[in-house]
């Protein structure tokens, strides 16, 4: 006698239902966080001409800068900095 699973946990339907729900809450995510960026920029860009600077500033590849290094300064110098 054999058993199969119809649509219980661990059958195969199940594990492809999970991963199209994780690819749909993927999506949902991302097309939210689009129209965010839509109406904040569109909001921004109708608040008037007023002169704006922004910064963004990466702070998740300091990896390298971490050890100090030497430069070459104009005069021929060999300066640690770091």
């Amino acid at each position: 006698m054999t058993v199969r699973a119809v649509c219980g946990i661990g059958s195969k339907k199940h594990a492809k239902n999970k991963m199209t729900m994780k690819l749909i809450k993927k999506i949902a995510a991302f097309t939210f966080s689009l129209l965010v960026i839509i109406i904040f920029a569109e909001n921004a860009a109708s608040a008037g001409n007023k002169d704006r600077e922004l910064v963004v500033l990466f702070t998740h590849d300091l990896h390298s800068h971490f050890l100090p290094h030497r430069i070459l300064t104009k005069e021929g110098n060999q300066l640690q900095q770091g």
